[in-house]
């Protein structure tokens, strides 16, 4: 299992069934790893769909510079790809804990679960797994500065010091030192929860 923040949230999004949807989980339990083999007689997307993929993630990629506007933009095609599918894309956005990728899961109640999860397998890893990746790599962890905020104030009330330098868990992490790793986790739970009541956040 690949361990990056964005193989994390990518492996996630079909580990968490709410209603039928597939949906994001910070306990991923396997790799996506970018669908099914080549060759393998389940797979949904044809040889010209992975193709065209590949194709449209190396122009993005190409000038070695991944944006937020690149990584929106893959998301688009994944979009498509899986509406091609017959399945649907939930998007809520830039995860505010780290915003190195997008809480997003796949849904479609007519299909069988397992059916949903390798159509939105393969579509990722055609149309925006590599884009993710170089992203998650470039760009630092940063959590939303509001909610950071709330975050500290949390760490505070417990006479932690932490500085106003830290924008991020990793920095928290180094700040507070292992031993606080499960109470800056508990407040970041804490405030996601007082933020973002309605909308599932990975925490890492």
């Amino acid at each position: 299992m690949r361990m990056s923040h964005a193989g994390q949230l990518r492996v996630s999004i079909a580990a968490l069934l709410i209603g039928g949807l597939f949906g994001c989980s910070a306990s991923p339990p396997a790799d996506r790893g970018g669908g099914t083999a080549a060759g393998s007689s389940d797979q949904h997307l044809t040889e010209k769909e992975r193709a065209d993929g590949a194709a449209a993630q190396e122009a993005l990629l190409g000038d070695g510079v991944i944006s937020r506007a690149d990584y929106e933009k893959a998301t688009e095609f994944l979009s498509k790809c899986l509406q091609a599918h017959d399945v649907q894309l939930v998007n809520k956005g830039w995860n505010p804990v780290n915003q190195q990728v997008m809480t997003m899961w796949y849904r479609n109640p007519e299909l069988s679960d397992d059916e949903v999860g390798a159509i939105g397998d393969e579509c990722h890893g055609a149309w925006l797994g590599r884009v993710e990746d170089q992203f998650a790599k470039s760009n630092p962890p940063r959590m939303k500065p509001e909610l950071m905020l709330v975050v500290k104030e949390c760490l505070r009330n417990q006479n932690l010091a932490v500085s106003d330098r830290a924008v991020g868990i990793p920095d928290l992490d180094a700040e507070l030192g292992e031993d606080r790793r499960q109470d800056i986790r508990a407040c970041v739970r804490q405030a996601v929860s007082q933020l973002y009541p309605d909308s599932p956040v990975a925490i890492y």
